[in-house]
């Protein structure tokens, strides 16, 4: 069992993780797009030999060092991974409880010990359900919910923002009209209840349905 620190160390290393998966998301995205950019350049014909020869030689150049400079980057990031996650599996599996790794067999491969039936572990199912897939966007609830983009066609759960509905201006206006003057006709504004809900794809980043309060 971790102590209270390597706890907080573990969800440091949690969150050190989400970072780098995302920024390596994004690279791997703006990788796909020069690439994507430079063949188009390559199969356009739209300019003469000559200057398709000029123009080609000098954004290769510079899309060859941004490309570089990615996978670059890319590296890092897995780095950076590595030692997170061997970091973790130092916490969660002490040097005691650690399987010995460094006898090899005859043919240069780790061999585990063999672990014996009395101390197999049996790992139950888990005891709550999995997630249902809502491909009826009028049944989306407040929450994120798992669905298919309709933009990009991607099994994605979706991202929720609330903003300023019908509902909220209704409640501030009748606020006004039973005399609440001081301020009060402004508490709809502050309570996410009143405010509409906002379903996005956080891949293609369009909005996939919004959730009317009137």
């Amino acid at each position: 069992m971790p102590s209270t620190q390597e706890q907080t160390e573990l969800d440091e290393i949690e969150e050190g993780l989400r970072k780098l998966a995302l920024q390596q998301q994004q690279l791997l995205s703006r990788k796909e797009l020069l690439t994507l950019l430079q063949d188009f350049k390559h199969s356009t014909g739209f300019l003469s030999s000559t200057d398709k020869k000029a123009l080609t030689k000098r954004t290769d150049s510079t899309e060859k060092t941004e490309l570089e400079s990615i996978d670059e980057q890319l590296r890092d990031i897995a780095e950076q991974e590595g030692e997170l996650l061997n970091r973790k599996e130092e916490i969660l599996c002490p040097d005691q409880f650690r399987p010995d790794l460094s006898k090899l067999n005859g043919l240069g491969v780790f061999v585990l010990p063999r672990i014996s039936d009395e101390f197999a572990i049996t790992v139950p199912p888990p005891s709550f359900p999995a997630p249902q897939l809502t491909l009826d966007f009028n049944k989306l609830p407040d929450s994120p919910a798992p669905t298919q983009c309709p933009s990009c066609q991607q099994f994605v759960t979706t991202e929720t923002c609330r903003k300023m509905g019908n509902t909220v201006w209704l409640l501030c206006i009748m606020a006004v009209m039973f005399g609440c003057f001081c301020g009060c006709c402004l508490i709809p504004f502050c309570v996410n209840a009143y405010k509409d809900v906002v379903h996005k794809c956080p891949k293609c980043r369009a909005k996939i349905h919004t959730i009317k309060r009137l």
